[in-house]
């Protein structure tokens, strides 16, 4: 069993395969998500295009230029006729043309009042772009806890492994006592049989460890965008435990730093300037333009090509949509009133998530102290059994229950550990403070 719990261990320290590894602490864990993770890339381009919209609504100050042309022909002319003039001609003249012909206009139209549509239009598109970079922080957040969650349960597992690695060498020493005793007559084979089973089920917690560890490494491989076989991961790490109530801070204070409630706030920003849109729709327009047209439709009868240019200026007055208007806005206005009732909803849940997760540190906090203790109780339960059963005084199965105990109040001290950690992380994100 000992040689078979080398391997495993073995394993669990090697990549999956031989070449050079990158030893990689949590923070470059982290560095290397921001760049190569596909969802924070994604809304990288997301922010892009958001950017690309503010600039497409900002060239709606400009005038709008357009060019058409056209060209035709007949199977018969457009004008075929008899010209007649009594009194200054003898006979009727034929009049024969335009069987064929092109014409071209370029015109530009400068809007001057949209009833405040490209205004607010623009406003709008700077919220988007506004909105995109929270969601782009906010993104950034996720990964990161996401990472930091992948990487200290891999720090559990090796923990566990070392612990499983602990209680083998324990089982040797005991082993060979047993065997001694069994040899003597002083023991039934029972014994032997349940330290049999003990190597065991220490053998099949390593292989979920392996299997565990193995998935894990695959996660974090894709949340940080290198090969699993790469990298492993620093497992020293200094503990350091910060008090919560040195880190609290008054969640209503702290509201106002959350990318969530300023998302909440934006979101109420664009239903009111959609309804300032929305009114604008049914207000009247006014612009002013230029236009130059060009054709040779009289080519046939002058032998010359006409151009002339003009300026004229358009007023819209939608008269008809006045009817729904009124409909239209209120539907809009209730928009507003339920985008309120949004934010307030949020907020108030935000303010107790904030009390949740910092009941959760203080619980985390308290619990490493609580199983510090009972890992020095344990191990001083299972050195006493120890003791003991040598002496002939306590059964093998007192002995192991003290060594199942001691493997219970390590592994619960570890994910005291790792749960703070992790519960420290997400409440400087819920506090934002990071």
């Amino acid at each position: 069993m000992r040689y078979r719990l080398l391997i495993y261990l073995a394993i669990l320290a090697l990549p999956t395969s031989l070449v050079a590894q990158e030893t990689l602490t949590l923070e470059q864990c982290k560095d290397l998500a921001a760049k190569n993770n596909l969802k924070a890339k994604q809304a990288q381009i997301e922010y892009m295009a958001a950017h690309e919209v503010k600039k497409e609504a900002f060239t709606k100050y400009f005038p709008n230029i357009s060019a058409s042309g056209s060209y035709f022909r007949t199977s018969t002319p457009l004008i075929d006729m008899d010209l007649e003039m009594p009194g200054l001609l003898p006979a009727p003249i034929p009049v024969s043309g335009i069987k064929d012909g092109y014409a071209g206009m370029v015109m530009a139209v400068q809007p001057v009042y949209a009833g405040g549509q490209i205004v607010n239009a623009n406003k709008l598109a700077g919220v988007g772009m506004e909105v995109s970079a929270l969601q782009q922080q906010k993104n950034g957040n996720d990964i990161a806890l996401q990472t930091e969650q992948y990487f200290y349960n891999l720090i559990t597992l090796h923990e566990k492994a070392k612990t499983l690695e602990m209680l083998d060498k324990q089982l040797i020493s005991i082993t060979l006592d047993v065997q001694n005793a069994y040899n003597a007559g002083l023991c039934n084979k029972t014994d032997l049989l349940n330290i049999q089973l003990k190597q065991n089920e220490i053998r099949n917690g390593m292989t979920k460890i392996l299997h565990g560890q193995n998935i894990l490494q695959l996660l974090l491989a894709q949340q940080i965008g290198i090969p699993a076989d790469n990298f492993r991961i620093d497992t020293m790490i200094v503990y350091q435990h910060v008090a919560p109530e040195n880190l609290f801070l008054d969640p209503k204070n702290a509201i106002d730093n959350r990318i969530e409630m300023k998302l909440l706030n934006k979101n109420v920003e664009a239903v009111a300037l959609q309804k300032k849109m929305k009114v604008g729709s049914y207000l009247p327009t006014v612009g002013i333009g230029a236009a130059w047209i060009y054709d040779n439709m009289m080519e046939d009868f002058t032998n010359e090509k006409q151009s002339l240019g003009m300026l004229f200026a358009t007023v819209k007055v939608p008269i008809s949509d006045w009817w729904g208007a009124s409909h239209a806005i209120r539907a809009q206005e209730a928009k507003i009133k339920i985008a309120g009732y949004q934010r307030q909803d949020g907020e108030e849940m935000l303010l107790i998530q904030i009390w949740k997760v910092y009941n959760e540190l203080t619980e985390a906090y308290d619990q490493i102290a609580i199983n510090k203790e009972s890992v020095a109780v344990a191990e001083e339960n299972f050195r006493l059994s120890n003791d003991y059963f040598s002496a002939g005084t306590l059964t093998l199965s007192d002995l192991l229950d003290a060594q199942t105990q001691l493997q219970k109040s390590r592994n619960s001290y570890t994910e005291s550990l790792i749960s703070y950690y992790a519960k420290l992380t997400e409440y400087k994100q819920v506090t934002g403070q990071e």
